[in-house]
């Protein structure tokens, strides 16, 4: 899984975050952003400013998508 891989966890881990059962820390959550190249405003649905411009969904995976998603909720 590119995710995991790049952020150094286990594919359990995101799988917790997909499913709620647990949330990343504050560390986690900048390193989620730098890898999407958006803000954790925007992960956390406070803004939907990017660093750059939002992607757009059909830009996306269906892993990232769903990571978005999650974190807009």
């Amino acid at each position: 899984m590119q995710l995991a891989s790049a952020l150094s966890v286990s594919s359990g881990t995101i799988a917790m975050w997909e499913t709620a059962k647990r949330t990343p820390d504050s560390a986690m959550l900048i390193r989620l952003a730098d890898f999407f190249d958006i803000s954790v405003d925007y992960l956390l649905g406070r803004g939907f400013e990017a660093k750059k411009e939002a992607p757009q969904a059909a830009e996306l995976s269906g892993m990232e998508e769903t990571v978005l998603i999650l974190f807009r909720g």
